[in-house]
This record gives structure tokens, sequence and C-alpha cells, in this order.
């Protein structure tokens, strides 16, 4: 979000009045003596910045003609972009990305796969960017081993160097499973999983070690189309769809070993569904879809059905209107209301707009602001006077004082779960 570059904009903001207690915005009640409430150029400083630092953080330069780099900022942080199979060599890693990252940003996120073993510290230049330290999660340097041919890791650029998170179940993961209390702590580590198991009946650290190697991870599959899955396929299937997809499973009658994780990493329009074989059921239906950014673990019983554990979905539409889902449940949508043209003489009117999804449980905040198409701005005479919600829908309440011809609506940003 560009800044205030009006004339009457200072290049510093102003401090901070200490903390009162929180309220809410009223339009004011003349009858019973309530005065409206003020727009402070405090509050707006606050709004600026939150959105401004989120932009700058997900590596994105701010673009005063872009108005969609917050939703740009929450794709990019969340969805953990595609850096494909790593180039470079063992030690010195390089990933070109499409679309390619601008900047390295504290808190952005990347997957790949890797191509080559490290055999000791590593380093990784993405997009061209500049050589920064590759870290375990912890903020060490690797180990040798750490990194595998053929593996699927997720890192965070953080003060400076991009760490290999605890997903990316390399060594330094099975170091950390090791470092664990006893094994129950293992245990809830890895979800009472067989890797748990086979690590503590290990009788020493790297026995153990070897044991998460061996089991952890099968032959990482890439697809982009259509495909008949079979038990060779088991483990990771990573989803880059060219086309609208169907991916049959295999039955589950073929064990409890016999475990799918699909990571979706396109951003298309195409539709991914995982569709059952014979009669077997998925959560109790008959196919289950894959969205983007979704990453869906899907295990048989050794009978007739495959139940599913998800890690998502954090699933995203970017438009100018669209969404965001995040992994603590938090959804964030944006979009503009009905278009059309206040009565003047300082009668107010109510603009709708329907969220992009529904709020499954609710509706909490809703930031808006006039808007006109017609690319026509004002300074004074128009302002929102009140907005408020349902779990579907936003009312944009808007005065004008002074007439304005053109077509007016709003834009909002609205905050629920």
């Amino acid at each position: 979000m560009w800044g205030v570059d009006h004339a009457t904009a200072v290049p510093a903001m102003p401090p901070m009045s200490p903390a009162a207690v929180e309220g809410w915005f009223h339009p004011g009640d003349p009858i019973n003596g309530i005065a409206r409430t003020l727009i402070q150029a405090e509050l707006l400083n606050r709004i600026v910045a939150e959105i401004r630092n989120a932009v700058l953080a997900s590596g994105i330069p701010l673009d005063k003609s872009d108005t969609s780099q917050l939703g740009q900022a929450i794709q990019r942080i969340a969805a953990r972009p595609w850096g494909g199979i790593a180039g470079g060599s063992a030690n010195a890693l390089t990933l070109t990305p499409t679309p390619a990252m601008e900047s390295y940003g504290g808190g952005s996120r990347l997957s790949f796969i890797a191509a080559a073993t490290n055999t000791g510290a590593a380093t990784m230049n993405v997009s061209g960017l500049g050589v920064v330290p590759l870290l375990g999660a912890d903020g060490t340097p690797l180990e040798a081993g750490d990194i595998e041919a053929g593996a699927l890791y997720d890192m965070l650029f953080a003060d400076g160097a991009w760490r290999m998170l605890l997903a990316g179940m390399g060594s330094v993961f099975g170091r950390t499973l090791l470092d664990a209390a006893d094994a129950a702590a293992a245990q809830v580590l890895l979800g009472g999983s067989t890797i748990g198991r086979a690590v503590w009946s290990a009788v020493n650290e790297a026995t153990g070690r070897d044991a998460i190697q061996a089991k952890r991870r099968p032959v990482v599959n890439t697809v982009t189309g259509s495909l008949v899955l079979t038990a060779a396929h088991a483990g990771l299937v990573v989803v880059n769809a060219a086309a609208n997809m169907a991916l049959t499973l295999p039955p589950a009658a073929l064990g409890p070993d016999v475990g799918f994780t699909f990571i979706r990493v396109d951003n298309t329009a195409f539709t991914v569904n995982v569709l059952r074989a014979g009669e077997d059921l998925i959560e109790g239906g008959t196919t289950f879809a894959i969205g983007r950014g979704e990453r869906q673990t899907l295990l048989p019983d050794g009978a007739a059905r495959w139940f599913s554990t998800a890690s998502g979905p954090f699933t995203a539409s970017i438009g100018d209107s669209g969404y965001q889902r995040l992994p603590s449940g938090l959804i964030i949508q944006w979009g503009v209301t009905e278009i059309g043209d206040p009565i003047p003489n300082g009668i107010r009117t109510d603009f709708y707009g329907t969220f992009p999804i529904a709020f499954p449980i609710a509706c909490r905040k809703v930031i808006a602001q006039p808007w006109s198409p017609d690319g026509i701005a004002w300074s004074q005479g128009i302002a929102v006077v009140n907005s408020r919600w349902t779990q579907t829908q936003v009312i944009v309440q808007i005065q004008e004082w002074m007439p304005v011809t053109q077509n007016l609506g709003a834009v909002y940003i609205a905050l629920g779960h």
C-alpha cells in the first residue's frame, strides 16, 4: 500500500499516543447525546503501516498504481511459492521460481525439490537476488546429508538467511526428534506414526537417524495431468495442474502403508479431483477435491475406505475481489461493493457487497473506503460513516455532503473465520 504523498504529508510517522480503552466507530446519535466518532490521523497511519509492512515482508516493492498488492502479499506469504527442482551444486543451490522473487523479505516462504545431497554447509540463491546462507530450523549451518536428492523442502527467510523448516524432514528434523525428552514426545511430534516408533526402537542416535532416512519419504512424484495411481506412487505427490485433472486412487485394500500426500503448487483455476477405485469411499464420499495451495493426506484403512489427515486447506482466490484462508483459521477477504451514486445534501446511502466466500463462523471486522471506477478522486465531501456485515455480505454506508457526478461505491477488507 502506497503511503500518503500529498504536499501536506510528513516524512516520518508522528509518535503514537498512549494506548487507551479500545472501542468502535459510532455514526452519532444527537437524540441520545452520542457524538459521532472522529477519524484520527493516527488510526489511518496504523492501517497504512500494517498493510505496508505486510506487502514489504512478502518481498514485493510498493507500487502506487497496483491496488492488488495486499492480496499478492498474502498469497506469497501463505502459499509457499514453488521453486521447482534446485539447480547449482549440492552445497550452492540456485532456484528460479515463476514468477521470480523480487526481493528477500522476512517471512518469505519457498518450497523446492533438492537435486543433490549436500556434503556440508550450504547456500542458496533465489531468482539471482544473491547468495545467502541455507540453515537448519534452529539457525545453525547444515551438516552433510541434511539435504537429500529427491526430497521436498519448505524454507523460510529470516535474519538474512533461508531456514529449513521441520516440514522438510531432513536429518535436521531427525536430530530434533532425537533431542525430544522421551519416546512420548517424539510420538507427539510425529503424530504417533510408524516413523516415531522406528526412531525410538533404535538403540542409538545414529541408528535412529538411519531409521528416519529409510522410512520418512519415498520418491517425490510430480504430476501435471490425470493419472491412475498405484502403490509405486505412494508418498508425496506434487500436483502442478496444466489442465483439469483426475487422480484415481488404488484400492484401499492394498493396506495402511499405501498413503498419499498431495501438495498442489499451481495457481490456476483448473480442478483437481481424487477419485476412488471401485466401490471404495473417500471421507464418506466418492471424490475428493484438492484446491490451490492445499496440502492433503489420504490414508487407507486396508479395507474399503480412505481417510483425510489434511494440513489445509489454505486456499486462495487472487483478483480485484478475493480471499485467503490462513492456517490459524483466519480468513481475509477483499472486494468492491455495488456501484451507484449517493443522494446528495447529507443523505446517507447503503452500498451492498457480497463476500467472495461466506465466513463459516462470523465476520469480525470490515475496513472500507469510498471508491470510484471512473478514476476520479475527491478530497472532501464524501466519507464512509458506517459499516455493518453478516457472514455473507457487507453494507457500507456513504454520506455525500457535496454533489459528485461520477459512479461511486466502496472497496473493503474483511476479517473473519
